[in-house]
Formats: C-alpha cells, structure tokens, sequence
C-alpha cells in the first residue's frame, strides 16, 4: 500500500453538521438599534448632499468638543485615521515605545510603525531589533 499526502486528511462529512439553532433565529453580532430619529436624520445629511464632510460633521466636532470639555474635536473616518492622529498629537516619533496589547485590531500596529517608532506587542512581539534600553542586538 502506497502511502498518500491525502490519507491523513479526514474524508468528507457524509451527513451534514445540525446547526446550533434555527435560522430564524440567528445569533446576530452587533445589531444596530436605529430609530425614527436617526432615519430622519440620515436622510436629512443624504438630501445634503454632503455625504462625506459638511455642516453635519462641524456640528459633531463642536457638541462632541462641548460634551468632552475638550478644547478641540476632530471627526475622521476610522479609528486607523484616529490613532495615527493621536499619536502626532502625543508627540510620539522616531525612537519612542508604544506599548499595545497583543490581543488587538491589526491597524494599532502599524501606526507606530508608520512613526518610525519602537513597538512591543507584551509577551509576543517586538518590532524592532533594539532592546528596551536602546542597544542594538
């Protein structure tokens, strides 16, 4: 008998697997709870015809800005965008540490990076070669 790559792989399931529970009811992740209110005022910002930037996101920046008690607000259009923001705004730059945790979203990574900063990943991961006190290794 010749032995084949494929003879460790497990044959096909003959009988499909029973699903968890119904598709009516499916489990749903993050469902949005959108009211009238809402509606009507996404319908006001698509009549606009200011999709993108406009008076809807000035007046964001100002109630956020009052809500915070914040002497600035800044909409953008992802946290990716926020991050890299938040980071020029910090000061952070090349040879500083930025220490996130390794259980995260792939974008709290690269940020840094972009910064030509040093990043540590806890217990995992580091993006450079220096260690923690600035020596080469």
């Amino acid at each position: 008998m010749v032995s084949t790559a494929r003879s460790s792989v497990a044959p096909p399931v003959s009988d499909p697997v029973e699903p968890v529970r119904p598709s009516e009811e499916f489990l749903i992740f993050g469902a949005p709870l959108i009211s009238d209110e809402e509606e009507r005022e996404i319908l006001s910002c698509l009549r606009t015809g200011w999709l993108g930037t406009g008076p809807k996101v000035a007046q964001l920046e100002r109630e956020f800005r009052d809500y915070k008690g914040a002497p600035y607000a800044v909409a953008v259009n992802s946290c990716t965008a926020a991050l890299h923001l938040s980071m020029l705004a910090a000061g952070i730059g090349p040879g500083d540490e930025v220490i996130t945790t390794a259980l995260t979203f792939c974008a709290t990574v690269p940020k840094p990076s972009f910064r030509s900063t040093l990043q540590a990943l806890p217990a995992t991961w580091t993006h450079s070669s220096r260690s923690r006190d600035g020596a080469d290794s």
